[in-house]
C-alpha cells in the first residue's frame, strides 16, 4: 500500500481524493490525526510555505502549520493555517468529518443517505460534494 503522503495518480493524473479514500485509509479513517495528516498532504503535498509570500516553513513554524494550528510567516507576518485558502478553509467541518463525507460521496451514497449516516443537512453534503468536485477538476487540468 502507498505512503498516505504521495498523492495517488493513473497516468500522471492526480486522482480525486472521493474515489481513493477507503483503499487509502483502511481502519484509521475515523483518527482526527491520521485524517488531518492525510488531508494536508493531499491539498499541499510535502511543502509547508505561506500562502502570500510563498515562504517555504520550516522547524517550528513548519511544525505547527504540519500540526493544524495558526502559523504567523516569519518573512511577511501573515497569519494563516494549512486549511487556508484550501477547501477545508473556513468550515468547522474536522478533518474526520471530511473523509467521511469524501468516503461517502466516493462510495456512491446520495445526498440523503449521508446526512442521514452523519446528521448533517443536505446543503452541507451538497457543497462538499462540491468542494470535491472542483477540487477534482482543478487537480485533471
Amino acid at each position: 500500500m502507498e505512503s498516505i503522503e504521495t498523492k495517488p495518480t493513473f497516468r500522471g493524473k492526480f486522482i480525486p481524493l472521493p474515489t481513493d479514500a477507503a483503499a487509502r485509509m483502511g481502519s484509521r479513517f475515523l483518527d482526527e490525526d491520521a485524517c488531518r495528516i492525510y488531508f494536508l498532504r493531499w491539498l499541499h503535498g510535502s511543502l509547508a510555505y505561506c500562502p502570500k509570500c510563498g515562504l517555504w516553513l520550516r522547524g517550528s513554524h513548519a511544525h505547527r502549520f504540519w500540526a493544524g494550528d495558526k502559523v504567523r510567516c516569519p518573512e511577511c507576518r501573515k497569519a494563516f493555517s494549512a486549511r487556508t485558502g484550501t477547501i477545508m478553509a473556513g468550515s468547522p467541518v474536522t478533518f474526520a468529518g471530511a473523509f467521511t463525507l469524501a468516503l461517502f460521496i466516493g462510495l456512491g451514497m446520495d445526498d440523503q443517505e449521508i446526512t442521514l449516516w452523519l446528521g448533517c443537512s443536505r446543503d452541507m453534503v451538497r457543497g462538499w460534494r462540491e468542494r470535491f468536485r472542483q477540487v477534482g477538476e482543478g487537480a485533471a487540468a
